[in-house]
């Protein structure tokens, strides 16, 4: 599901929200836009999988990015290695 607004801060107990699970980030029902309704079997959803809102999807794609850049380096340094050690 796509719920695309700035996070807010959560009401002490305040259940009728969903948290982001890699930043944390907080967005209640009124914030997101949709229906009660929707909202609600959105969080029914949530509950046993998570959820990441667009700012985590973008951090866990450049963190993804950057991983990749880095293992192909690595790669690239061990061969070489091997290669000196003929």
């Amino acid at each position: 599901m796509h719920v695309r607004v700035a996070s807010c801060q959560p009401a002490a107990n305040d259940r009728s929200c969903v948290i982001s699970v890699i930043t944390h980030h907080v967005y209640h029902q009124q914030c997101t836009q949709l229906t009660t309704k929707i909202f609600d079997k959105f969080i029914l959803m949530r509950e046993p999988v998570g959820w990441i809102c667009d700012d985590c999807k973008l951090i866990a794609s450049s963190l993804k990015s950057q991983l990749l850049s880095v293992t192909s380096k690595l790669s690239e340094q061990v061969a070489e290695l091997k290669s000196d050690m003929v």
